[in-house]
C-alpha cells in the first residue's frame, strides 16, 4: 500500500512541473485527435468564441486565463485580416459584475482600432456554466442553416465540436494551441486539473449522449 502511495505521489509531483503539465495538456489534443477534425469549405465570416475562464488575483482583481488570452489574440488577428466580421460569445461564468462573454468582448475591443470596432458585430450570451450550457444559451443567437467558425483551445476542441454537432450547429474548428510559456509555479497544478477534468468531461458527455 505504501509503495502505491509513493508511486502516486511521484506521478503527481512530476505532473505539476512545467514539463509535466505541458505533457498533460498536450495529451488531450493528441489522444482526441482534434487536428483531424474536418469541416466543409465555408465562406462564413461569423465566429463562435468560447470563453476559457477568469483568474482571481490576490489583490482581488480578475483577469483572463492564459487560455482566454490566446483565444482572444487569435480571433482578433483574424478580425484584423478581414476573415471575421461577427463574433458570438457565450456569457459563461459571472464574476464580479461581468460575465466572461462581456470580458472577452471588452478585451477584443482593446486590441482593435476605432474604425475596426465599428465594423464588427459582437454578441454575448447571458451566462452558462458548461460547454453544453455555452451552446444552449447561444441557440437563440444562431441560425442552424449557417456555418460558424469555432474558436477554442486544442485540448477543448473535441468536446466543443461534437457538442455543437449534436445540437445541429455546423462549426468549422479554429484550433488554437496554447503556448507553454514560463509561468508562476502555482499555475502548473491548475493545468493538470484542467486536463484531468477534460478527460472526465469527455467520458461523462459520451455517457450522457451529449457528444
Amino acid at each position: 500500500m505504501t509503495g502505491i502511495l509513493i508511486v502516486i505521489l511521484v506521478i503527481f509531483s512530476l505532473s505539476i512541473t512545467p514539463k509535466g503539465s505541458e505533457i498533460w495538456m498536450d495529451s488531450v489534443a493528441k489522444i482526441t485527435g482534434v487536428w483531424g477534425l474536418k469541416c466543409g469549405s465555408i465562406q462564413s465570416k461569423t465566429a463562435i468564441l468560447l470563453p476559457g475562464g477568469v483568474v482571481w488575483l490576490r489583490d482581488g482583481s480578475r483577469v483572463m486565463t492564459q487560455w482566454s488570452e490566446v483565444r482572444v489574440n487569435a480571433i482578433t488577428e483574424d478580425i484584423k485580416q478581414g476573415k471575421i466580421s461577427k463574433v458570438i460569445i457565450p456569457g459563461g461564468y459571472v464574476s464580479g459584475n461581468l460575465n466572461e462573454g462581456l470580458r472577452l468582448k471588452i478585451e477584443i475591443g482593446k486590441r482593435l482600432n476605432k474604425n475596426t470596432i465599428k465594423k464588427i458585430d459582437i454578441q454575448t450570451g447571458k451566462g452558462s456554466r458548461s460547454t453544453v450550457g455555452n451552446f444552449t444559451e447561444l441557440l437563440p443567437l444562431l441560425d442552424k442553416k449557417m456555418d460558424y467558425w469555432l474558436y477554442t483551445s486544442d485540448w477543448h476542441m473535441y468536446r466543443a465540436f461534437y457538442v455543437a454537432k449534436k445540437m445541429g450547429i455546423t462549426v468549422c474548428p479554429v484550433i488554437i494551441k496554447n503556448p507553454h510559456e514560463e509561468q508562476k509555479f502555482y499555475t502548473y497544478p491548475w493545468k493538470l486539473k484542467a486536463a484531468v477534468r477534460e478527460y472526465i468531461a469527455i467520458v461523462w458527455y459520451a455517457i450522457k449522449g451529449k457528444i
